[in-house]
């Protein structure tokens, strides 16, 4: 039992500094011209964020061995959550530009009919 204490509390400070570096990319000056302006952080940001969740995984799978409601399984589960959050939130994100490209825009076989009819 103190072997996976060990484990998880060496898996969480892993998490939270891979996490405190995701942090400070957004906080990073943004570099690029146009519209690629600012990327770096984004990208920054998302790269820390897959580090975390690659943590947050063993941390979680670790954790399973401690008593059930026991505060540090409490704590070894939030990082999982983290990363499940930020995943749906991106796949909310791709799922909205995907389904706004389809909603809205007029069939393709179809020709555009007149706006107006002409005044007299």
């Amino acid at each position: 039992m103190d072997r996976d204490r060990i484990i998880i509390a060496a898996l969480l400070a892993v998490w939270l500094v891979s996490a405190g570096l995701s942090v400070s990319a957004l906080m990073a000056e943004p570099t690029g011209d146009g519209f690629v302006r600012g990327l770096n952080r984004v990208t920054g940001f998302l790269g820390w964020q897959l580090a975390a969740a690659l943590v947050a995984l063993p941390l979680w799978l670790t954790s399973r061995r401690l008593p059930k409601g026991s505060a540090l399984r409490w704590i070894a589960r939030v990082p999982g959550w983290w990363a499940a959050l930020l995943l749906a939130l991106i796949g909310t994100f791709i799922a909205a530009g995907v389904i706004s490209s389809y909603v809205g825009s007029p069939p393709d076989d179809q020709a555009p009919g007149p706006v107006t009819a002409p005044v007299d």
